[in-house]
Formats: C-alpha cells, sequence, structure tokens
C-alpha cells in the first residue's frame, strides 16, 4: 500500500479521491500494484517466452491480456464517479459490474496461462537434437 500511496503523490500530486484512487490501480502503468501494470508485465513475459520458444504473437494467453489492457483502457471511471448524467442520457453500467466482469476475464487468464504454461501437457519447445 506505501508503493502505491507514494506512485499516486507522484502522479496526480493532490489528496487521495476515489476516482484517482480507481484509475491509479486500474489503468495506470505507472502504479505498480495496479492491473493494469501487472497485466504488462504479463504481456513483456510472454513476449520472452514466444521469442524463447520461435511462437506466435496470436496465441490465446497473449490475445487475452490484449484484451483485458483494452477492457481497462476504456473504462471510462469519471462515469462512475461524477456527476450523476442527466435525465435521458444512456446510463453506465454499474461500476461493480464492470468489475465483476474485469474478474471474471482475469480468471479466464489465470486458465489460460495454467493450461499453457504451467500444466503437465504445457506446450514446451522440444529438447535440441530430438
Amino acid at each position: 500500500m506505501l508503493g502505491s500511496q507514494d506512485a499516486y503523490r507522484r502522479l496526480y500530486q493532490t489528496r487521495s479521491e476515489p476516482r484517482l484512487v480507481a484509475a491509479l490501480f486500474l489503468q495506470r502503468i505507472e502504479a505498480p500494484r495496479g492491473i493494469f501494470h501487472n497485466l504488462d508485465q504479463i504481456s513483456t513475459s510472454l513476449f520472452a517466452v514466444r521469442l524463447d520458444a520461435n511462437g506466435r504473437n496470436d496465441d490465446p494467453p497473449t490475445q487475452t491480456v490484449a484484451g483485458l489492457q483494452q477492457f481497462l483502457a476504456g473504462l471510462k471511471l469519471s462515469r462512475h464517479f461524477g456527476p450523476p448524467p442527466p435525465p435521458g442520457a444512456p446510463a453506465a453500467p454499474a461500476l461493480a459490474d464492470l468489475l465483476t466482469e474485469l474478474l471474471e476475464q482475469l480468471n479466464a487468464l489465470h486458465a489460460l496461462l495454467s493450461d499453457h504454461y504451467f500444466s503437465h501437457q504445457a506446450r514446451l519447445k522440444p529438447a535440441e537434437g530430438k
């Protein structure tokens, strides 16, 4: 939490506000404990594995990470922390629903990573000379 507080102060230079805290943990790559930052680290690691195994960029874990990053980048947090929309304006999905969807996607990513890299059936580079 202290690392996140330091990142918050460096980025926003203001006291804590709910919208900015949500943005820090959901959308800012500079936040070391944030979801977007960790997805970026996963993407970097997947790239390194693909380079070593001569893999392609269209494998399911890579596509899922990219989709999660797009989902997070597309969140309009101001809709959830600002004034209510004017009458007749389309209502934004509830933040709780968006976070539930995010959690489901993260769980799906966990299963993909497990299946592709950590299961006994993982796709491994053949040993040299075989």
